[in-house]
């Protein structure tokens, strides 16, 4: 385990890239590692579970509150899961770097509801820990799944609660500002029916017609991903709209629908995995070994084939989005602006097969989707501020893949992104990830957009540029950008192929030690272990990711190489 310091740890200080052997044989094994990854439709993959403990809990609270009889014996599983799960600390966390207030909020939730007795040791060790940690009070006199209900909009507190509650009234410009917060917002409005009041007519006749609209929105997104009872493959989400469906009573089909289908999801063993990555690890792997000097390697066929049979075929109305973008599953969930940027970028890169066409479409959603100002949010044009709201490494991450696909430097989509970065910038030099913790990572996004389009000496991506040396480790490694906290691949990687993008070469004592480093970290079978720097909710949940730490780390190496 990385040391949470800036000392070396079995690493070389400086890499003899006068000797490419090491070099060439970690790009061999990565390659080999990379592939180990790829099912037999070319689709790439990891092979653990990844079990959640948030995924988990929510899944157990909605089952329990909608089928508690037909799922008495996988929720018994679960709850059993949860308590064999529970950190020696007292909290819950989906990887091996301290408890998570989400998580960790979602278990008890779960446990107080379900099992307060056969848990109760568990429950008193959670207590005490969110005691120490300052949370006492915000747990204290929680409901069932109150929890997650407050930390949803504490992070993204651009919206008070009652305004939010009114919004899935509104239609147009102010629902899409929501994003991908309103289909918790509409569980949230709907759970309050069964709590209200005889008085105030008036009041109840406004509730009313708010559950009514948010029903709709909830039904809207329902039909449009198949009827299958899973939103966005996502136990999370579907456990919080199964939830308000059944605390309300409303839409009892859809409550069966997704209770049936968390029952699938979480198989025999009452465990739930995070929502699938599909379309990010496969455009991740396939643009790293397109790097490597593999695109037109028959193995890829397959993966430019998956890629493009999962754009997206049909508008999603309730939001104004587009066809023609990804979402993360690859299913018909919503598109996002990472997964179709990576997307293209990866298609553009395999030789294999031609998708011009497909490739053409994936620019123009992602044109269509640039907010207003010139940046791009996570999945919605114009989105409130906030966790999927404007970002700088959506930004520069779109930016790169309408380069990579052939828009010219000076087109006015790229201009006004890179005018948009230009404004939010640290006096620094650092840039801040909505969807990544620290700085590392969007700060060496902008740095390789910039090299790109040709512009790598611009002020903007010079200071930028400074920000990484800068916060570069004496054993070569990056972290979030702090003087503390655990190194990892992910950001050592994105910042040695930033540099990389500048001009420096593998005898340039930065990279030879950022190279020696993931090196010296590199698995006998070629991969690279993730870290917890990928969140999925902001500031709430992180998860590590070996896959993508591997093509990330595959790719910088294999840049040093190119130069």
């Amino acid at each position: 385990m990385q040391k949470e310091d800036d000392s070396p740890v079995n690493a070389p200080s400086v890499f003899p890239l006068h000797d490419l052997a090491d070099l060439d044989a970690s790009i061999a094994r990565a390659v080999e590692g990379l592939f180990a990854y790829q099912g037999q439709n070319g689709a790439f993959a990891p092979s653990d579970t990844r079990y959640s403990p948030a995924h988990s809990a929510l899944a157990l609270i909605a089952l329990h509150l909608t089928s508690p009889e037909d799922a008495d014996g996988l929720i018994t599983r679960g709850i059993a899961q949860l308590c064999r799960t529970q950190r020696f600390d007292g909290g819950w966390s989906p990887h091996r770097f301290g408890s998570e207030p989400l998580a960790t909020a979602l278990a008890v939730d779960a446990l107080r509801l379900i099992a307060p007795e056969r848990a109760a040791s568990a429950i008193e060790a959670a207590r005490i820990l969110i005691d120490r940690i300052g949370h006492a009070q915000e747990h204290a006199d929680a409901a069932p799944a109150g929890g997650y209900e407050r930390l949803l909009f504490s992070p993204t507190a651009a919206l008070r609660q009652d305004v939010a509650l009114r919004l899935p009234l509104s239609p147009g410009r102010a629902r899409r500002q929501l994003s991908l917060q309103w289909p918790a917002v509409a569980s949230l409005t709907l759970r309050g029916r069964r709590q209200e009041s005889a008085g105030d007519p008036v009041g109840r006749a406004v509730r009313a017609r708010t559950r009514a609209s948010a029903l709709s929105l909830i039904r809207q997104l329902y039909e449009h991903e198949g009827g299958t009872g899973g939103f966005a493959a996502d136990p999370m989400l579907t456990g919080y709209i199964c939830i308000g469906l059944g605390l309300s009573g409303l839409g009892p089909d859809i409550a069966r629908a997704a209770a049936a289908w968390l029952k699938a999801a979480g198989g025999e063993s009452g465990q739930w995995a995070q929502a699938p990555l599909h379309v990010r690890w496969t455009s991740l792997a396939g643009s790293a070994l397109a790097e490597a000097g593999l695109a037109s390697d028959t193995r890829l066929a397959g993966t430019a084939h998956v890629l493009a049979r999962a754009q997206h075929q049909a508008d999603f109305a309730p939001l104004g989005v587009p066809a023609g973008g990804w979402s993360a599953s690859g299913g018909p969930g919503w598109a996002t602006t990472l997964d179709t940027a990576e997307a293209v970028s990866a298609l553009a890169a395999l030789t294999a097969t031609d998708r011009t066409a497909v490739i053409r479409e994936g620019v123009r959603w992602l044109t269509d989707q640039q907010d207003a100002a010139g940046s791009w949010s996570y999945a919605v044009r114009d989105t409130l501020p906030g966790a999927y709201g404007p970002c700088a490494h959506l930004t520069a991450t779109a930016v790169r893949a309408l380069i990579d696909a052939g828009t010219p430097a000076d087109d006015k989509h790229v201009k006004k992104a890179l005018h948009w970065l230009a404004r939010r910038q640290d006096a620094s030099g650092y840039f801040t990830a909505m969807w990544f913790r620290g700085h590392t990572i969007a700060t060496a996004a902008v740095v390789e957009t910039y090299c790109r389009i040709g512009d790598g000496e611009h002020a903007v991506a010079a200071r930028a540029r400074d920000w990484l040396l800068r916060t570069q480790r004496r054993d070569g490694s990056w972290s979030a950008g702090q003087s503390v906290g655990v190194s990892s691949v992910e950001e050592t990687a994105s910042a040695l192929r930033a540099l990389v993008a500048t001009g420096l070469t593998g005898y340039a004592p930065p990279v030879a030690r950022a190279v020696g480093w993931l090196i010296a970290r590199q698995r006998t079978n070629g991969t690279w272990p993730g870290e917890p720097v990928n969140e999925h909710v902001r500031l709430q949940h992180r998860y590590a990711d070996d896959l993508v730490a591997t093509a990330l780390a595959l790719r910088a190496l294999s840049a040093v190489r190119g130069r």
